[in-house]
């Protein structure tokens, strides 16, 4: 149990330095009322803005106040202006304020607004929703959509990625974080029900960004490639390639079938991104089958070794036994 957790606690160590690294679109939410065209009652919006924008908006705002209520000439915090007026109010005072901000508003959400929270932005991540025509029985979509997550949901589905590369899944994900997994089921229904009106199917979802993310973070899914095999009275030999965490294992391992004694031998912490480009191959896949192509058979160990050794490609070597039945 304690090494499920150790692995865990690193694993979301590299998930959270990913993400802190991570360029993301920031997103701000508005708070306002309807305006008098649309009805009466609250309502909200969400805008994206750059840094740069962001602190022009502050800018533009601050002036306005200044034209609106003829103030003395200085910088507002937007607290300072909304105890002095509604935001909304400032509308029309400035042609570049109403572009980024008021028409927008109004035109697009009836909105007059009344607070914009810019000490708190937040993310979407990109998902898809592929659904299963039971009349036609076949698989439609996908609809993509965009779901608003914490840093902290984000950060736990990408360490839950990490550690189950191929197994990770919404379905998984129900019986881990319920409360997660129906905040993603939700938004993906919106999606389809979009997609497809109003039609009620089964259906699943891809978490597209996350999926990339990882890559991005820890390279494919580990994946490996028989080399050698081979099978006689006395010794069973068999050598393998193994590719995880963008790193390149090849291990020969002969079996002595009198008492099932085994000696390793081992080259490992071999860069696959050097060696993909050693070998010219088009991706982790391609490099992988060239290896299986041009080092297999007896010598596939030795000779894949003086492969490393003439390119020189960085490796360690290591020797290991394992005692028989009856040592």
């Amino acid at each position: 149990m304690k090494g499920i957790k150790e692995r865990e606690a690193a694993m979301k160590a590299r998930a959270q330095e990913f993400l802190n690294q991570k360029t993301r679109e920031k997103h701000y939410n508005i708070t306002g009322v309807f305006n008098e065209d649309y009805g009466d009652g609250d309502t909200w919006a969400i805008f994206s803005y750059s840094d740069e924008e962001v602190a022009r908006l502050k800018q533009l705002f601050s002036e306005a106040l200044v034209r609106y209520l003829n103030l003395p000439s200085k910088e507002y915090s937007l607290e300072e202006i909304k105890e002095e007026a509604k935001l909304w109010e400032l509308k029309g005072q400035i042609e570049e304020l109403d572009e980024m901000f008021f028409t927008p508003c109004e035109e697009n959400y009836f909105m007059d607004p009344e607070d914009i929270d810019f000490e708190h932005p937040v993310y979407f991540y990109q998902m898809s929703c592929y659904m299963f025509n039971t009349e036609e029985q076949k698989v439609q979509g996908p609809a993509p959509f965009r779901i608003q997550l914490s840093d902290e949901e984000y950060v736990y589905l990408l360490t839950q990625q990490l550690i189950c590369r191929d197994n990770f899944t919404l379905n998984r994900l129900f019986d881990m974080n319920l409360e997660l997994a129906r905040k993603i089921n939700r938004k993906a229904e919106d999606a389809y029900h979009g997609f497809m009106s109003f039609c009620h199917m089964p259906f699943l979802v891809t978490m597209d960004e996350v999926i990339e993310d990882v890559y991005q973070l820890d390279g494919p899914a580990p994946f490996h490639k028989r080399l050698h095999e081979e099978d006689d009275i006395d010794f069973s030999t068999y050598t393998t390639i193994f590719l995880g965490s963008r790193k390149v294992r090849v291990v020969e391992e002969c079996m002595r079938n009198l008492d099932y004694s085994i000696v390793f031998r081992i080259l490992k912490e071999i860069s696959a991104d050097e060696l993909m480009e050693r070998m010219c191959a088009s991706d982790y896949e391609d490099m992988m089958k060239m290896v299986q192509e041009k080092y297999s058979g007896k010598t596939a160990f030795d000779s894949f070794r003086g492969f490393l050794d003439s390119e020189k490609i960085a490796y360690e070597y290591a020797m290991e036994t394992r005692p028989g039945e009856d040592e």
